[in-house]
Formats: structure tokens, sequence, C-alpha cells
């Protein structure tokens, strides 16, 4: 994945960032826009109404096996691009088996093609438990890249995060550079997980969720002659405002998912990193519904080592731009980053 690999090359020219973030940005609103997936209803309406239950734990199992088979991040955020769209090909109307099965499908195309591991379809299929098997995820592949035109490489939240801070006028490397950017990246992991931002562009996502993150930031650390010239340069250059609605909006909502109960002024961000983690350990593959029988997927950190030939330990010396996991991403983003319940800085962007 690319934002992935060009984390600890050169940081490329303000110019290229502005191209590649003005070409994606088309993208967002044009072929992968998830509005135009929607068949039309008799009346020209379109039903938007997803199960929210569903693709929590779906979202949440997949960053399981993630994490697991040491596969970037960002897999999951284009699966759940492609699943989200091809759902709604089908105006989000289907069973529980077949959420499971086009989960299964959308994060088996996008590891195929967007990672440099391969992990092999026997493996996916086995996660369901023997509900679903190869012939299965391959039937569906099909049915899925039909749907969605084969438009399989949608603008993700990570990689405009990683251009957007090109216009942050940082020393290549610095160790703030790198703060911002794992610290961004982490809250547009969150919003990956929450249903409120289907349909919001990813570059809105993205850019809201840089500016929570430098809002936290001492000033000594970003001065705000940097933090105003990051904002114009952002406007002037690819049209993103931090005042637009939409913008505030996604601020908003990112800061909510920070929260741990709406009685907590004052409690830390680790207090629900630590609560995401408990619920993460709970029983996250079981999805079900009315009408489904569906068992539980598999959770792969549980997998015996010794049946399975696709483990971590063999990647100790893997290098990763995300090379964090769930956890450390987590601590650390506590210790930098508060980030409570009405906690404003000095910070000029609010």
């Amino acid at each position: 994945i690319e934002s992935d690999k060009m984390i600890d090359s050169a940081v490329m020219s303000v110019d290229e960032a502005t191209d590649r973030i003005l070409a994606m940005r088309a993208q967002e609103d044009t072929g992968y826009a998830y509005r135009h997936y929607f068949p039309m209803g008799p009346n020209g309406e379109i039903d938007k109404r997803i199960n929210v239950s569903w693709r929590e734990k779906i979202v949440t199992w997949s960053y399981n096996v993630i994490d697991h088979f040491d596969l970037s991040r960002e897999v999951v955020a284009i699966s759940l691009d492609l699943f989200d769209r091809y759902l709604a090909t089908r105006n989000n109307v289907c069973s529980g088996n077949t959420a499971l099965l086009v989960s299964l499908t959308t994060l088996h195309i996008s590891i195929k093609i967007h990672d440099r591991k391969k992990i092999k379809i026997a493996t996916l299929a086995n996660l369901s438990r023997g509900q679903f098997g190869i012939g299965h995820i391959e039937k569906m592949e099909w049915q899925v890249l039909a749907a969605l035109g084969w438009k399989l490489h949608p603008p993700t939240q990570y990689s405009f995060v990683y251009h957007l801070l090109q216009f942050l006028p940082l020393e290549p490397g610095s160790t703030i550079r790198r703060d911002v950017h794992e610290l961004s990246r982490y809250l547009t992991e969150l919003a990956v997980c929450d249903s409120f931002f289907i349909g919001v562009n990813n570059s809105t996502v993205a850019f809201a969720a840089i500016l929570n993150v430098l809002d936290q930031i001492n000033l000594s650390r970003i001065t705000v002659a940097i933090r105003e010239r990051f904002l114009r340069e952002v406007v002037t250059r690819v049209g993103l405002h931090h005042l637009d609605a939409g913008v505030e909006t996604a601020r908003d909502r990112l800061r909510s998912m920070l929260n741990v109960t709406a009685g907590s002024e004052n409690q830390p961000a680790m207090a629900y990193a630590q609560q995401h983690e408990q619920q993460q350990d709970n029983d996250i593959g079981s999805l079900s519904s009315s009408g489904s029988n569906s068992s539980s997927f598999k959770d792969p950190r549980y997998f015996d080592s010794t049946t399975t030939n696709t483990t971590t330990t063999t990647n100790n010396n893997r290098q990763r731009s995300n090379s964090s996991d769930s956890r450390s991403r987590r601590r650390f983003m506590a210790n930098v980053s508060p980030m409570t319940r009405g906690q404003r800085s000095s910070s000029p962007i609010v």
C-alpha cells in the first residue's frame, strides 16, 4: 500500500502532493462516491439504512485478522469501502450470512491487490468455521467485482493523511511529523469503525483527523505560524477549509468517539483505549441477526500456531510504516494527546 511504503521515504514536493490530492478528490466525488451505488426507488428516493451492529463487528474482526497476519491496517479501510459500496448496490438488504461472506470476500480482494504479503483464500475460508468454502468466496468475488465495476482502488483516509501532511512545514523524518501522522492515522482507524462516516468523503475525514491532532499538540512543538501556513496551503491548493461545515461535523464526531461516557469530563483517552481493547477481547467474531443461523467467525488470535504456516512470528524483522500494533498505537495516542471531552488547547485551530 503506497501510503505505508512512503512514510520512510523522502517527502514529496508540495506540487506533487497537490496533484495527487486533487486526483483523489476527483475520484471520491465520482467513480467511488458511495451515493452512486444505490439503486433508485420507484419515486427516485434512496434508502441508505444499514445494519450498524453487523458492520461494527465486521470491522473489529477484520482488524484482528489484519493484525494477526501482520498486514497493513489500511487494508481494512479498503475492504470496508468495497463492502459498503457493494451492499449499497443491494440497497443494504442482505442476511447476516451474506454480510459475513461479503466481508470475507472484500477482505480477500483487498489483501490480494493492496498488500505485499498474500494470504491464501483457504486460510480466510477457514475463519468462517466451515460456513463458507473457497468456492463461496470465489463466486462472491465475481459478484462484487461486477457490482463495483472493478473500481477497487479507493482513495483512503490514510492516503489523504499522508499527502495533506506534506503541506505541514516540518523537517522530513522529524519526531513531531511522525507523531502527527501516527495520531491522525489512529483517528482515521476509528472513523472506519463508525458507520456515521459512510458516505463522508475520505479527504474530509483525514483533514478533520489532522486538525484534531494539531489542536492537541503544544504550541512549543508546532507554532501558530506553522499551523496557519498549513491551513492556507490546504485551502489554496486543494480546496479544503478548516471551517467548512462538513469538516467541523467530522471533527466533532471524532472527538465524541474518544469519550468514554457522557459524564466523564476529564477522563483520558487511555481509558477509551483500554475499554476498546476489552471489547475486542470479547466474542468479536459472533455476528447474528434475525433469520440468520450463522456461526461465529474465528478470532485469528486464537489460532494454534502449529496448524498454520502464516504467523506473525515469521515477520519479526519486517519493517512497516505502521509498526505499532493496535495496543501500542492507542497507548501512544493517549500519552501524547489526551483529547478529553470538552478540552481545548491554545491552538488557533478551533
